[in-house]
């Protein structure tokens, strides 16, 4: 998604909107289970993330990447000072992200 004119923390907050629209929908299999639907992003904002399409996709995808070992259904957006990456998403205990990644939600 690109948005023209949005500094990062807006742009962060509107992909959180739909990082949380994403979350409350499930999808009805055939057999009648329902599964969660999670989603995951990473935001990079031009310039200070870089000034061409290349560096500005290559951040957001390593905090996209991030944002799933992270425990996944989360916005990244920022670099932690150590080189690591700071998030923000799922409220979701540690324990009902896994359940919910294998289904069992």
């Amino acid at each position: 998604m690109i948005l023209p004119g949005t500094e990062l923390s807006a742009a962060k907050a509107r992909v959180e909107v739909l990082r949380a629209q994403v979350s409350s929908l499930a999808v009805r299999m055939p057999d009648g289970r329902e599964l969660q639907v999670t989603c995951s992003a990473g935001v990079a904002e031009l310039p200070s993330d870089g000034l061409d399409a290349a560096t500005l996709l290559a951040r957001a995808d390593r905090r996209l990447l991030e944002a799933k070992r992270a425990g996944r259904n989360r916005v990244h957006a920022h670099d932690a000072p150590d080189g690591r990456f700071s998030f923000a998403g799922s409220d979701a205990r540690p324990s009902e992200r896994a359940a919910s990644e294998f289904g069992n939600v």
